[in-house]
Protein backbone atom coordinates (compact mmCIF):
# COMPACT_ATOMS: atom_id res chain seq x y z
CA UNK A 1 0.00 0.00 0.00
CA UNK A 2 0.75 3.71 -0.65
CA UNK A 3 -0.97 6.16 1.34
CA UNK A 4 -0.32 9.42 -0.03
CA UNK A 5 -3.15 11.35 0.93
CA UNK A 6 -1.75 12.13 4.46
CA UNK A 7 1.33 13.83 3.57
CA UNK A 8 0.96 16.83 2.82
CA UNK A 9 3.60 18.80 4.61
CA UNK A 10 5.36 18.74 1.51
CA UNK A 11 2.70 18.33 -1.57
CA UNK A 12 1.79 22.30 -1.67
CA UNK A 13 5.05 22.26 -4.04
CA UNK A 14 4.07 19.53 -6.36
CA UNK A 15 1.99 20.11 -9.31
CA UNK A 16 0.08 17.54 -12.15
CA UNK A 17 3.48 17.72 -13.97
CA UNK A 18 5.65 16.15 -11.26
CA UNK A 19 2.45 13.46 -10.08
CA UNK A 20 2.36 12.51 -13.58
CA UNK A 21 6.04 12.06 -14.08
CA UNK A 22 6.46 9.68 -10.60
CA UNK A 23 3.24 7.81 -12.20
CA UNK A 24 5.75 7.10 -15.44
CA UNK A 25 8.67 6.01 -13.32
CA UNK A 26 7.12 4.11 -10.72
CA UNK A 27 8.78 0.45 -10.97
CA UNK A 28 7.38 -1.17 -8.13
CA UNK A 29 4.68 -4.36 -9.33
CA UNK A 30 4.12 -5.62 -6.04
CA UNK A 31 1.64 -2.28 -5.28
CA UNK A 32 -1.86 -3.26 -4.93
CA UNK A 33 -3.35 -0.06 -2.98
CA UNK A 34 -2.44 3.41 -4.09
CA UNK A 35 -3.97 6.78 -2.32
CA UNK A 36 -3.87 9.97 -4.22
CA UNK A 37 -6.77 11.55 -3.03
CA UNK A 38 -5.25 14.92 -2.02
CA UNK A 39 -3.24 14.98 -5.32
CA UNK A 40 -3.44 16.96 -8.66
CA UNK A 41 -3.99 14.16 -11.00
CA UNK A 42 -4.71 15.23 -14.54
CA UNK A 43 -5.77 13.89 -17.40
CA UNK A 44 -2.27 13.39 -18.23
CA UNK A 45 -1.51 11.63 -15.04
CA UNK A 46 -4.36 9.01 -15.33
CA UNK A 47 -3.59 7.93 -18.80
CA UNK A 48 0.43 7.48 -17.53
CA UNK A 49 -1.13 5.45 -14.47
CA UNK A 50 -2.92 3.81 -17.14
CA UNK A 51 -0.08 2.85 -19.39
CA UNK A 52 2.08 1.64 -16.96
CA UNK A 53 2.49 -2.05 -16.39
CA UNK A 54 3.96 -1.59 -13.01
CA UNK A 55 0.40 -0.76 -11.89
CA UNK A 56 -0.69 -4.05 -13.02
CA UNK A 57 -1.24 -6.02 -9.41
CA UNK A 58 -3.07 -2.45 -7.83
CA UNK A 59 -6.72 -3.09 -6.24
CA UNK A 60 -7.17 -0.26 -5.06
CA UNK A 61 -6.72 3.09 -6.61
CA UNK A 62 -8.41 6.53 -5.00
CA UNK A 63 -7.83 9.77 -6.95
CA UNK A 64 -9.26 13.36 -5.66
CA UNK A 65 -11.85 13.63 -8.74
CA UNK A 66 -12.70 17.39 -9.20
CA UNK A 67 -10.77 18.73 -5.78
CA UNK A 68 -8.29 20.71 -7.82
CA UNK A 69 -8.80 22.65 -11.13
CA UNK A 70 -6.49 19.97 -12.89
CA UNK A 71 -8.48 17.09 -12.37
CA UNK A 72 -9.55 13.59 -13.93
CA UNK A 73 -11.98 14.04 -16.84
CA UNK A 74 -14.08 11.69 -18.83
CA UNK A 75 -10.87 10.99 -20.75
CA UNK A 76 -9.02 10.26 -17.94
CA UNK A 77 -11.77 7.94 -16.48
CA UNK A 78 -11.99 6.02 -19.96
CA UNK A 79 -7.86 5.66 -19.89
CA UNK A 80 -8.04 4.15 -16.81
CA UNK A 81 -11.25 1.71 -17.33
CA UNK A 82 -9.40 0.66 -20.77
CA UNK A 83 -6.37 -0.10 -19.51
CA UNK A 84 -4.95 -3.41 -19.77
CA UNK A 85 -3.01 -3.05 -16.71
CA UNK A 86 -5.56 -1.82 -14.58
CA UNK A 87 -8.20 -5.19 -15.22
CA UNK A 88 -7.79 -6.00 -11.43
CA UNK A 89 -9.16 -2.90 -9.92
CA UNK A 90 -11.65 -3.61 -7.44
CA UNK A 91 -12.15 -0.08 -5.76
CA UNK A 92 -11.54 3.12 -7.85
Amino acid sequence: SLDLASVSEWRRDIGSDEVTRFLGEWSNPSIRHLNLDTWPVDDKGAKTLAKNPAFANLRWLKVGLGRFSQCITKSGLRAIAGSPHLQNLVFF
